[in-house]
């Protein structure tokens, strides 16, 4: 046992070498900083606070944000005994070696168990742990945590082959914690446990005729999967409270292709290499990532379909390998890197299972293929060795030169590594204030995003900020809310922060321009109980005292809710934005229930008649400042009834009617717009005071009332004007530019809007804004006052 547990550590450290110290980790990238902040969370969380376990270190009011991502829980009790003893990043850094050597370890198990043949045995658990596939994905670190499925596969062997109940119930508590511990391998998991079955069933393997002890089974798999019931109501929460799936293109973008199948994780091995020598290109043309393993694999088809007794075996790893090869080839056949319009089958699981809606990289699937393929090429190895014989030159050489074949295919060098962010100063000053915590700027690179989780995990408090599989709209109307904060909206918007429930403040002061900071500074210190800032670093700490509850409002009436539209053809669909605005001077908060609304939308005709209605989404802000207002995330779709003539389109939520609308339903070939005015623009919101080196705030809706698509020639112009001396005439001092996310046909509308650059001279200013149509005219024009301060 002890020669086959160096083996496989011996490889894993090869393979992930970590760094014998706590300033740098493995492959230094986003993802691993972020699960390296999220299980010192969960470390954390269960020591101090095991009430906020689920709600995770991140998107701090947003719900059970654990459930944005992985679980890690069936890794998390392997680094809650590492990091005590080597701190979080050696810990982290010891777990790439322990995880790949706990795969191959209990993969053998699990293969020894079905061969009885150590050799063939070895073969599989290498091929499982470290091929190249593998490795590959394994550089996202959760998709390593493979032993529970190894695990469940030696339980459920040792079920059909003894039909002892408890095994199955064991091979169902390791399906949950595989679950719990990668969203995407407990799929996999939960795919070899139906084709292995199946294979049984199929192939006689498993009897189904002692009914006592199919009960028995039965009974011992549920309670195996009875602690899974809390994590699939977990997420199923997450699905109804926020109604979010991928876009299909994003699916089809991360996707394999051929005939290079998953060629670029060969790009590291050897025969890479020797391609950029001299002229030898033929070694660098795209090569299958597997062929030794592919080999013993087609060997293994045959030499088990001979064997009655591996006949289930057969037809599982057949089963596994052929669907995650077609499934990880996603939606759309890719073929030289080109979509073909050919539809997969992955398109038909798309639209029809909300659990496909949720996942992001079909070429994961890869990763059952080669588990399949582990299966087979054991059997494979096996047959060799029992063609080989039992003398003494086959019994040696035989391994040896399997061994050698594949250490040909697996060779590859270390993964590399990064340095921790040093931010010890800043952790150590966020520990000692209240918590939850918002930096400001909100909006920032996802790195520095993955920075700030590790810094909160080692202060041990949860932030608004944040880095996830799902990035919730709350949290794109945030970092709206603070970074788009112009002058005059600083007290208003941390008013609106405490209300939310932020009690503490992060600036980091080397993104901000010193008026700025010193706005945010100033707002803070007039509040009651103001303090002085404590400086970490470029980092500026504020804590925001006050009372336990804050005065807030949680009813519709006291906001108004607008949508702009004006017409529409009929039976065509109509996004129509949503603007919330709060005229009250205490912030807003919207009633209690998902983020996601269920929306009724009305058609009335003009005599009053309900025409239609149907079933929309509406997803509410986190907060409304007092005297501002915030954009809805997404337009509300409606269709259009198919009759022209004029109606009242309604918004319904929480029973309430929330707004309304006179829209135009005119017929597939519009009239001539007779009005000379094809461009309305709403001001929703300005900033009536500025600093020369702070951005103010410029949010407008823009509808197009004429009869021709603004493309991409049309944008929202601003320019900041200053009368001359004689006092009519106006001189430009600055002009930009904001810009549409999509084309605006005619009767829509788009909200558009955020900081706009600033004149550096203070003085009083008319703000000039409209509809520009490039290089030719103004289609609206609308001014106000604005003071730019020093």
């Amino acid at each position: 046992m002890i020669p086959l547990v160096l083996f496989f550590a011996v490889l894993g450290w090869h393979f992930n070498r970590p760094i014998p110290d706590s300033s740098a980790y493995p492959l230094g990238d986003i993802d691993q900083l972020f699960l390296l902040a999220t299980l010192e969370w969960e470390r954390a969380s269960l020591l101090h606070h095991p009430q906020k376990f689920f709600q995770g270190l991140s998107f701090y009011g947003m719900g059970e944000s654990l459930f944005f991502s992985d679980l890690l829980l069936g890794t998390l009790p392997i680094y809650m005994v590492l990091a005590p003893i080597f701190g979080p990043a050696l810990g982290f850094n010891l777990l790439h070696v322990i995880l790949p050597t706990l795969n191959g370890l209990l993969m053998f198990g699990a293969l020894h168990q079905l061969t009885a043949r150590s050799a063939a045995a070895i073969v599989g658990a290498t091929v499982f742990a470290f091929s190249p596939i593998q490795m590959n994905f394994g550089q996202h670190f959760q998709l390593q945590m493979l032993m529970w499925t190894a695990l469940m596969l030696w339980f459920l062997v040792l079920y059909v082959q003894t039909r002892k109940p408890w095994t199955l119930g064991a091979a169902a508590v390791t399906f949950t914690i595989q679950f719990s511990t990668a969203i995407y391998l407990g799929y996999f998991a939960a795919l070899a446990l139906a084709f292995l079955l199946v294979g049984a069933v199929l192939f006689g393997t498993l009897s189904l005729r002692n009914g006592r002890n199919i009960a028995l089974s039965l009974t011992a798999a549920s309670l195996g999967l009875l602690p899974l019931a809390p994590i699939i109501a977990g997420y199923q929460r997450f699905g109804d409270d926020w109604q979010i799936t991928r876009d299909i293109r994003e699916v089809a973008r991360y996707s394999a292709e051929l005939p290079g199948y998953l060629a670029h994780t060969t790009q590291e091995q050897w025969w890479m290499t020797i391609g950029t020598l001299g002229n030898a290109r033929w070694a660098s043309w795209p090569t299958p990532p597997i062929i030794v393993t592919a080999v013993l694999a087609t060997l293994g088809i045959y030499a088990g379909i001979r064997r009655p007794n591996l006949r289930w075996v057969v037809f599982a790893g057949s089963g596994l390998t052929i669907l995650g090869v077609v499934l990880s080839l996603g939606p759309e056949l890719r073929w030289e890197g080109r979509l073909t319009g050919i539809e997969m089958p992955y398109r038909f699981l798309f639209d029809t299972f909300a659990e496909f809606r949720a996942l992001r990289v079909a070429e994961r699937f890869a990763i059952p293929a080669m588990l399949g393929i582990t299966l087979l090429s054991t059997i494979g190895a096996d047959a060799i060795l029992r063609w080989a014989g039992s003398g003494k030159a086959t019994r040696y050489v035989v391994p040896v030169g399997l061994g050698l074949l594949l250490a040909i295919e697996l060779a590859r060098g270390p993964t590399p590594t990064g340095k921790l962010p040093d931010r010890e100063t800043l952790a150590n000053r966020l520990a000692t204030i209240q918590g939850p915590t918002i930096f400001v700027p909100a909006e920032i690179s996802v790195w520095e995003e993955a920075i700030r989780l590790w810094v909160a995990a080692q202060a041990k408090t949860q932030i608004v900020n944040g880095y996830s599989g799902f990035n919730p709209p709350a949290y794109r109307q945030l970092t709206s809310l603070v970074d788009e904060a112009g002058a005059d909206d600083i007290e208003q918007v941390i008013e609106a922060l405490h209300a939310y429930g932020v009690r503490s403040l992060v600036l980091d002061t080397s993104r901000m321009s010193a008026g700025e900071a010193s706005g945010w500074i100033q707002a803070s210190m007039d509040r009651p109980g103001g303090r002085d800032p404590i400086a970490a670093e470029q980092f500026l700490l504020i804590t925001l005292d006050g009372d336990e509850t804050p005065p807030k409002q949680s009813r519709w009436e006291n906001v108004t809710v607008s949508f702009y539209a004006s017409s529409v053809p009929a039976g065509a669909d109509l996004p129509v934005p949503v603007f919330v605005s709060n005229p009250r001077p205490k912030p807003w908060i919207p009633p209690e229930g998902p983020w996601a609304r269920p929306t009724t939308i009305t058609w009335t005709r003009k005599d009053g008649t309900l025409l239609s209605q149907s079933r929309e989404t509406f997803r509410v802000p986190p907060v409304v400042p007092g005297h501002s207002g915030v954009k809805i995330d997404g337009p509300v779709r409606a269709v259009a009834p198919l009759e022209p003539g004029e109606y009242t389109l309604s918004l319904l939520v929480d029973g309430a009617v929330l707004a309304t609308n006179q829209i135009t339903v005119t017929t597939s070939t519009r009239p001539p717009n007779s009005l000379k005015q094809t461009a309305e623009v709403f001001l929703l919101h300005m900033s009536r005071t500025s600093l020369a080196d702070w951005p103010a705030t410029l949010r407008v809706a823009a509808l197009n009332v004429g009869n021709k698509t603004w493309d991409g020639a049309y944008r929202v112009g601003y320019r900041w004007l200053q009368l001359g001396e004689d006092g009519f005439s106006k001189t430009a001092e600055v002009e930009g530019r904001l810009f549409f996310s999509k084309p605006i046909d005619p009767g829509t509308a788009e909200i558009v809007g955020g900081t706009i650059k600033t004149p550096k001279k203070p003085g009083h200013y008319l703000l000039e804004y409209g509809v520009v149509h490039e290089k030719k005219e103004w289609l609206s024009r609308a001014s106000a006052g604005v003071t730019v301060g020093n």
